[in-house]
């Protein structure tokens, strides 16, 4: 309910976009399964193979690269404001650097922390990078 009255307040100011017009709940639910196909790992086109399943919920899919069009950015976003969210206030215990020095460098930048209470260790992914050259520390903290 929380996604679909923020989709609603979206496309409300922003009635020109594609797709605009729609439902609100139907939005909640087309960002919902492409966050699914994205987190899985599994490529949007699969989608028209998962539409008789995913379509008994009582809503129409677009095709997959609409659904791709309309939603990736989006969901990009929020989850840039949840790791903002979940990092903010937090005492970071250590941001590492990670890559790999085949043809370039495929680098990315992680933050762990510990809440409060000390239950679990956190780790989010804050930025994957793809540099053209290998680079020693300094350089690559820059």
């Amino acid at each position: 309910a929380k996604l679909a009255s923020h989709l609603g307040v979206y496309y409300a100011s922003h009635p020109d976009e594609h797709m605009a017009s729609l439902p609100k709940e139907l939005h909640a639910f087309c960002m919902r399964i492409v966050q699914a196909f994205l987190v899985s790992g599994t490529p949007l086109e699969r989608i028209n193979y998962f539409r008789p399943i995913l379509e008994r919920a009582g809503f129409t899919l677009t095709s997959a690269s609409h659904l791709g069009m309309a939603y990736i950015e989006k969901i990009e976003q929020l989850e840039f404001l949840t790791v903002k969210e979940e990092v903010l206030g937090e005492y970071i215990s250590s941001i590492a650097f990670d890559g790999t020095t085949r043809l370039g460098e495929a680098l990315c930048i992680t933050a762990r922390w510990c809440p409060d209470n000390f239950s679990k260790v956190e780790m989010r992914l804050l930025r994957f990078l793809t540099l053209k050259r290998h680079l020693k520390g300094k350089k690559l903290a820059k």
